[in-house]
């Protein structure tokens, strides 16, 4: 082969090159633009859930705060007389009102931060199986007996939370690595 046609065929694979080149440098360009444009518009998405987020937060706070205020509002008028007396027993609705309104950010946690159900649910059944063990049996027949089935329960209950398998976990625990759900 001749040293011309080797550098014929040399340019040709240079230009393949050049020109696959300019077509990804295009394509890059164009991609980065389209990254850049959903990024604004996620960063204004953000903003606008947090601003709904905020708004919806502080209507939540004031029909609360009304609620309260209502409350306190039937209390004094359906109490007043009992009131009027220097030293009196509060009602019960009284001290509630009290209660709900000193502990209004704890109430309220759940709607600011997601990770917190509204309800105690699960807790509640975690202490249902105690109960459920008592009912059957009785009683506990000692104290280390309720401590192993406590320690049990709940190491069985955190694995479960934590969306690991129950089995997999506590075949762990004879093993020389086992699992710590709350490390998970």
């Amino acid at each position: 082969m001749s040293e011309g046609k080797i550098i014929e065929i040399y340019n040709q694979g240079i230009s393949q090159v050049i020109d696959a080149i300019q077509k990804l440098t295009i394509e890059i360009r164009t991609q980065k633009a389209e990254i850049e444009a959903l990024c604004k518009e996620n960063k204004f998405l953000t903003k606008r859930v947090l601003s709904l987020e905020s708004q919806v937060n502080k209507n939540s706070n004031k029909r609360y705060s009304k609620l309260l205020k209502d409350g306190f509002d039937e209390d004094y008028i359906a109490n007043s007389e009992l009131y009027a007396e220097k030293k009196v027993k509060r009602s019960t609705s009284l001290n509630l009102l009290n209660r709900l309104s000193a502990y209004k950010e704890q109430i309220l946690t759940f709607m600011y931060d997601f990770n917190i159900p509204f309800d105690n649910n699960l807790a509640e059944r975690d202490l249902r199986m105690t109960k459920v063990k008592q009912k059957i049996s009785g009683t506990f027949r000692s104290v280390d007996g309720a401590n192993s089935f406590t320690r049990t329960r709940g190491y069985v209950s955190t694995v479960r939370k934590n969306g690991l398998n129950t089995l997999d976990c506590i075949m762990s625990i004879f093993t020389s690595n086992p699992v710590d759900p709350t490390l998970v």
